[in-house]
């Protein structure tokens, strides 16, 4: 393919919607790549469709002029039309990412010898360079989750719309609500075939039954697959003939071909009277609709421009008739159309910035005070160091055990200078919404774990951490949805070697996370496995982390460099998170994300740990999940054969495992189900057999856990210990003697006891017959 620049694919794409008949091929893309079989969705090739960024392309040039409604002379003009869109974008795609192809070719054809392996900013540095990361990324947000957001973002700025714009939140919600619905309606005209998924498949059946040339099959298929994508708006065909009229057959193909076209604009189209009175559509229209012709859009001429579509969705066609291609587009315009509005109001600038800081904070609070609980989680904590410096302060605090969570709300858009390829302003944006939130997460983490500086609440009392606080991970939350924010934060974070890395995301990827993760231990432990390797993964947004996550568990194997998370797994997110928030039914088939990657039992036995309220309980959980499944099912295993015996015989029985050493740790675990002997002895007998299997295993944690005789729950008592190892003359002899006087059964790590020639599982690097399985 012959690589040409990105003026002149742009210049054609605007040559191409002004083609006679264009408006319905325009139409056949809008219909086969935006709307989907809701239970196809974790199966759909979206990289075969146009993206919304490349449909609004498409619309803005479109709205530049007077749109043409007259129908294409020929049918398969239409065909002609759709698949040279889908050509030029392809070449688009290529030439958006021509300078960091460049940049990499000089890479790769350099002498490595005399040269340093540029960085992923290095790679990035520069205009344009981030232009197609950003075209490209996905939409970042649910369309219902504009919606969902819209009163509390703008709440304090209420009456300001109302008297300005005379824009209602209840009313805009109901119209835009509507217009979902007259659209949903409409599309039960089309039958989805899925071809960019099924295609293929169809082709290659076709060619197995066919009797003929390879060629002559490619010369009829074409026609078939032409035929097959007009068969999916066959009743649009019949839509508009009169009944009981009879006509010739040209009559009735040129009838079919006319109700067509006016069929498919019309699956677009609301009307003033489609709208009650009460809903006044006539402010939403003067608000959220252009009319196309020469005065519009001027401003539009390239990838990034400002583009009119984005602010006014609905297109006017005449006094009663408007056109909406894109319905996701109209949820986002209600949700940051007012923003733009109150910017150009000088005299309301200042009370604009505090509010939507201040709304930030209140809608990131609200997610996670539903996670961890209104006990644990603080907003606005002031931080005063004893010598006068660093003083900051915390947007949200969450404290879970010996763990705290340090968040910073940032509100920060990406300008428009940034969209059309500026890098400078790229920095400079980046630095307003990730850098600053980071460099003050950085300061509030070492205040808490250094326990040198004061704390106020947010009404100004003195703020008492809890004692014992032994790591802060660090998130910046934007409240803005700020495309390919995951991406940025990986290639543009500054930070010193030996400094903690950090996660960022918007408040609607947070609000997924948080519905899924909705037990504080199993978000902070994400939050820790997201931080812990973000420099080992890769992944193009924050749900396609999520997702792997909950179907895997986001690890790293020792002695495995890296691990790249393929894009379509976002997908699962998509397939079960959007029908249960739209209330749609749907079946459970292919549904991966109910495949988890944790028992019910094991999270029964991590309830019942947390439940102990022992200050240590979050490092133990975090253990656990740290485990392979298989290691955690069997620890489940044996509690409940333990407390079985002890059933039994009355008598105390106790059973020990040892994990395999994860990233240079090695954690060990022993249970104790206690019998009928006076229970202070039979605890003090188990916590020195905790110290004793710890020190003989040389491990660096160890975790207890004890039951009562009669006890329903797993877990009655908890101990753990994570100091590191290290040989003690006093503790080495101890241990001797303790562990000659307890009988136990120490179980290898794939919860078998061991073979006497087998090595010992407590990891002394001796057999098991010269160790624990000695006489």
């Amino acid at each position: 393919m012959n690589k040409r620049k990105r003026t002149e694919i742009v210049n054609d794409i605007c040559n191409l919607v002004k083609e006679s008949g264009y408006i319905y091929s325009l139409c056949m893309i809008l219909i086969e790549d935006h709307h989907i079989i809701t239970e196809e969705l974790n199966s759909v090739n979206f990289r075969e469709r146009l993206n919304k960024n490349e449909i609004s392309l498409l619309i803005g040039f479109l709205i530049k002029d007077k749109i043409d409604f007259t129908p294409p002379e020929e049918h398969r003009t239409l065909l002609r039309l759709k698949a040279k869109t889908y050509k030029l974008f392809y070449e688009l795609h290529w030439a958006l990412s021509e300078p960091f192809t460049q940049k990499m070719k000089s890479t790769i054809d350099a002498d490595f010898s005399q040269i340093q392996v540029p960085s992923l900013r290095e790679m990035y540095s520069g205009d344009d360079a981030f232009t197609e990361p950003i075209f490209y990324a996905n939409d970042g947000a649910y369309d219902f989750q504009f919606l969902d957001f819209l009163k509390t973002k703008y709440k304090y700025d209420e009456e300001w719309l109302l008297n300005h714009r005379n824009f209602d939140f209840d009313k805009t919600i109901l119209l835009v609500k509507k217009i979902r619905n007259i659209a949903q309606k409409r599309t039960e005209y089309i039958t989805f075939l899925s071809l960019k998924e099924k295609e293929p498949e169809i082709k290659a059946a076709a060619k197995k039954a066919f009797k003929g040339t390879a060629a002559k099959f490619e010369e009829e298929y074409i026609e078939f697959k032409g035929a097959m994508e007009f068969a999916q708006y066959a009743s649009l065909f019949t839509k508009s003939q009169k009944e009981g009229v009879e006509f010739s057959l040209t009559e009735i193909y040129n009838q079919g071909w006319d109700s067509f076209y006016k069929s498919i604009i019309e699956l677009f189209i609301v009307r003033r009277s489609d709208f009650d009175d009460c809903m006044d559509f006539e402010s939403f229209s003067r608000n959220f609709s252009v009319r196309p012709g020469k005065e519009s859009n001027t401003r539009f001429n390239n990838v990034g421009d400002f583009n009119e579509f984005a602010a006014c969705p609905l297109i006017r066609i005449d006094g009663e008739r408007f056109f909406f291609p894109i319905t996701y587009s109209v949820y986002e315009a209600v949700y940051e159309c007012p923003y733009y509005w109150m910017t150009l109001d000088e005299n309301y600038s200042d009370s604009l910035a505090s509010h939507r800081g201040q709304t930030g904070e209140e809608i990131t609070y609200g997610i996670l005070s539903k996670v961890f609980g209104v006990s644990r989680t603080f907003r606005s904590i002031k931080i005063e160091s004893r010598k006068g410096f660093d003083d900051t302060d915390i947007d949200i605090l969450c404290i879970l055990g010996s763990k705290a969570l340090c968040v910073q709300v940032k509100s920060k858009k990406l300008t428009q200078p940034t969209k059309q390829g500026s890098y400078e302003n790229l920095i400079k944006d980046f630095k307003g919404a990730v850098q600053d939130a980071y460099n003050q997460n950085l300061i509030c983490r070492t205040k808490i774990l250094e326990s040198n500086a004061r704390f106020y609440d947010s009404e100004g009392n003195d703020f008492q951490l809890p004692y014992g606080i032994d790591e802060v991970y660090i998130m910046g939350v934007t409240s803005e949805n700020f495309p390919a924010l995951t991406h940025q934060a990986q290639i543009f974070l500054e930070k010193e070697d030996a400094a903690p890395n950090a996660l960022f995301m918007s408040i609607f990827d947070l609000e997924v996370v948080s519905h899924y993760l909705n037990n504080p231990y199993d978000f902070l432990y994400y939050l820790r496995q997201r931080i812990r390797f973000s420099e080992m993964t890769n992944a193009e947004n924050e749900l396609v982390y999520l997702s792997y996550h909950l179907q895997n568990k986001l690890d790293i194997e020792d002695g495995v460099g890296g691990l790249q998370i393929d894009a379509s797994l976002g997908l699962d997110i998509d397939r079960d998170y959007y029908p249960l928030k739209m209330g749609l039914e749907v079946s459970n088939e292919n549904n991966r994300i109910h495949k988890r990657w944790k028992s019910s039992r094991f999270e029964q036995l991590c309830m019942c740990i947390a439940q102990n309220h022992f200050p240590k309980s979050t490092d133990i959980i975090f253990c656990l999940f740290d485990w392979d499944g298989e290691t955690r099912n069997q620890i489940v295993d044996l509690i409940e054969d333990c407390k079985q015996e002890t059933q039994i015989d009355g008598k105390q029985h106790d059973r020990t495992i040892l994990s395999n050493i994860y990233h240079g740790h090695r954690t060990g675990l022993t249970y104790h189900s206690f019998g009928l002997e006076e229970i202070t002895f039979q605890k003090e007998r188990w916590i020195y057999h905790c110290r004793a299997r710890k020190y003989h295993s040389k491990a660096d944690s160890w975790i207890g856990l004890a039951s009562i005789l009669g006890s329903t729950l797993m877990v009655d008592m908890v101990v753990f210990n994570d100091q590191q190892w290290q040989y003690d003359k006093k503790e080495d002899q101890l241990t001797k003697e303790l562990l000659s006087n307890i009988p136990e059964t120490i179980l290898r790590n794939d919860g078998e006891k061991p073979r006497r020639n087998d090595q010992c599982p407590c990891g002394s690097d001796k057999k098991y017959k010269n160790c624990c399985g000695k006489p």
